[in-house]
């Protein structure tokens, strides 16, 4: 008896604890169930706000564009006819000012007797200009009938001159609609066959008659009509704009068109999407719809949680633990972590303490550190491979000892390189306080002309200086140049990260200051056949087909990137990398002239000659370049323009980068890709496109 009592004594305190953890858990279980029901209602209400907003936003920017498009109409309607000169001015500015406008155009009212002498004016303007039908083997001249009404003015210029929108025998056609109610109409999503599988198109028709004739009848409306003003424009891109300005976070967005539908989202019509099959799994109570109009179309935007959120975790640790003991467990956790947190911050390479991390590349981190005896701010770049990748650490050093080479004051200065306690390669070069070009285009949009050649010049010095020691940036983008306030210096460029560097051989120059390479038998990076290293859009097409590459890759890439200071956008667009490139290969950027109007005589000239895909057709040098910039007459970027611009623009962009989690110089990305995935070039005109066709509906 006295063995029990005692066994039951002993198993008193254990059954208690017992009974408090189930009691505790318990609780624990209810509490956390009405915390996530809570949190569920928060979300769905959140929710609910955000897809209000962005409704609201893609209203506005679909609106600009029809509102252009009705403005257009009402001009020629006010005056009988389409003045040339006019409707390209006009258009020329809605585009600059809406650049997700892919064309705005003009098809006139002909008939059979009018043909022969329209087609013949048309091509005095056009050459090879005839009235046309879409064929299942492209656009061909168009059958005898009674009444045309072919695409006569196009801006920007592209494939579709003469396509006759008007199909009498379907009678289906946007332009029949149009006409029949006797206003603007818009189409569903359509796909243009120079687009990607996944790029689709949406276009609106406004018809338009003489001031007070037919428009009230309804019988005879179709037959009095002058012609049609059609807009079209591509979704993905404006989409893919607007997702990376709301943030969408964790959530998913749909826009369905829902025009007629009576299934409900089953039966509508998806235009874009956040991810492939988000529409569908955009369901339950916390989801959000709002419609919106666009045109005559009915637009739904639907937004939901990717994933249902839960409770808060800490509170089933909390009550799970329920005692002294588990509080300072946790207590002592959240310390450690701190601790761990405070010696990150504090971490000591050489004589370097890193303090924050300001960019991340393909290869590695840059932190801005603070040397401990001079008490000087630095750039330190550190290796973000393992230690035992050796073809990354030679790659790596072999950056520092290139850029090392280097003295121009526009080059970024290396000061010290080493390796860290793990065997990781890194490397200390001058701190910039300033703006890439990246947020200078993405933030500040069109550059004065002026500014832009001061800068330009700036670049092609440091590259001249490169070139001259036979080596090649390879990966020049506005990522990797950043312009400053330094030394009293205003707008003073600096060209960064030489991590593509490569040497291509020995240099002497030749007559007209080009340099001139001859083989050498070492130094160069080996390259996988087929992979290329560099950034859509800015990188050169002999790069990516597989071929040499030397100086004039980088004068392709300064003129990519004058061209986006100049036009406030990239030269190509694309949803993704992949689409980037297509465009690059397939098509010629939009030409300069047509988006502004304030270009000296030359220099769109001189731009689309640093971007010919052919080297051989390139600027020959950096030094030529510089030659051919003074030959140009443009006003002087002056001092006192760049102070005011530092001191009333700079600080609302650095603002706009404190809100991003990356850091300067991380847009757009440097890319590795497969060559072989891309296909090989196929159109020529501005806006790109093939004679195969115009505009093909999708299921």
């Amino acid at each position: 008896m006295s063995s029990r009592a005692t066994l039951v004594r002993r198993s008193v305190p254990w059954l208690g604890a017992g009974s408090v953890l189930a009691l505790g858990l318990t609780i624990t279980a209810l509490g956390y169930g009405w915390l996530r029901s809570r949190e569920r209602e928060r979300v769905a209400v959140e929710v609910s706000h955000r897809v209000s907003g962005i409704a609201n936003e893609i209203d506005q920017r679909f609106g600009g564009p029809v509102e252009s498009m009705r403005a257009i109409a009402a001009l020629i309607s006010a005056t009988g006819a389409a003045d040339p000169r006019a409707f390209e001015e006009f258009s020329r500015d809605a585009i600059r000012r809406e650049p997700h406008i892919y064309a705005l155009e003009w098809a006139p009212r002909v008939t059979r007797d009018e043909r022969a002498g329209f087609e013949a004016a048309a091509r005095a303007q056009i050459p090879g200009y005839e009235i046309r039908d879409p064929s299942p083997t492209g656009l061909t001249r168009a059958g005898e009938r009674d009444l045309y009404y072919p695409l006569r003015y196009l801006v920007p210029m592209n494939d579709a001159w003469g396509l006759d929108i008007v199909d009498r025998k379907a009678g289906t056609a946007v332009a029949d609609r149009a006409c029949q109610v006797g206003h603007a109409v818009a189409s569903t999503r359509y796909h243009l066959v120079e687009d990607p599988p996944d790029v689709y198109a949406v276009y609106a028709v406004e018809p338009v008659w003489a001031h007070g004739v037919g428009r009230d009848d309804a019988a005879s409306r179709c037959d009095t009509v002058l012609g049609y003003v059609p807009l079209l424009f591509r979704i993905n891109p404006l989409m893919a704009d607007l997702q990376r300005r709301v943030e969408l976070d964790d959530l998913e967005l749909a826009v369905r068109d829902v025009t007629g539908a009576t299934g409900g989202a089953s039966a509508a019509v998806v235009m874009v999407e956040s991810s492939p099959g988000a529409s569908a799994r955009i369901t339950g109570p916390m989801a959000a719809t709002q419609l919106l109009s666009f045109v005559d179309r009915t637009w739904e935007v639907a937004l939901a949680p990717r994933t249902a959120p839960s409770g808060p975790t800490w509170f089933l640790v909390a009550g799970a633990l329920g005692s002294l003991f588990g509080a300072a467990l946790f207590g002592g956790g959240m310390a450690w972590r701190r601790l761990r947190q405070r010696y990150s911050q504090v971490l000591r390479l050489g004589q370097y303490h890193l303090e924050e991390e300001i960019g991340r590349g393909g290869m590695g981190v840059v932190y801005r550190a603070r040397h401990v005896m001079l008490r000087r701010d630095t750039a330190l770049k550190l290796l973000a491979a393992p230690p035992d990748d050796d073809q990354a650490l030679a790659r790596f050093e072999r950056e520092v000892q290139l850029t090392a080479e280097l003295s121009h004051p526009n080059t970024i200065a290396i000061y010290d390189y080493g390796r860290t306690p793990d065997g990781r390669f890194y490397y200390a070069m001058e701190y910039i306080d300033g703006l890439t070009f990246d947020e200078l285009i993405e933030h500040d949009s069109e550059q004065p002309v002026s500014r832009t050649i001061h800068m330009v010049r700036q670049v092609a010095f440091a590259l001249r200086e490169a070139h001259a020691a036979g080596m090649v940036h390879r990966d020049l983008k506005p990522g990797n140049l950043m312009l400053s306030m330094r030394g009293g210096m205003v707008d003073w460029v600096k060209v960064l990260d030489f991590g593509l560097v490569k040497r291509v051989g020995h240099v002497a120059m030749d007559g007209g200051g080009a340099p001139v390479v001859r083989a050498r038998g070492s130094g160069q990076a080996p390259t996988e056949i087929g992979i290329i290293t560099g950034t859509p859009g800015y990188i050169a097409p002999e790069m990516l087909r597989s071929r040499d590459v030397d100086h004039r890759a980088d004068i392709y890439a300064l003129g990519a990137i004058w061209y986006a200071l100049l036009a406030g956008r990239a030269p190509f667009l694309g949803g993704t990398m992949e689409d980037t490139l297509q465009a690059q290969i397939r098509h010629r950027p939009a030409p300069l002239d047509r988006l502004r109007g304030d270009l000296p005589d030359g220099l769109v000239a001189l731009i689309m000659r640093c971007m010919n895909p052919d080297p051989q057709a390139r600027v020959v040098s950096a030094q030529a370049l510089v030659d051919e910039l003074d030959s140009i007459v443009a006003p002087t970027w002056t001092r006192a323009e760049a102070e005011v611009w530092w001191k009333d623009r700079a600080p609302a962009i650095k603002a706009q980068r404190a809100r991003h989690v990356a850091g300067p110089g991380s847009k757009p990305p440097t890319a590795i890709f497969d060559a072989r995935r891309l296909a090989s070039p196929r159109g020529t005109g501005p806006g790109g496109g093939t004679p195969s066709g115009r505009r093909r509906p999708t299921a």
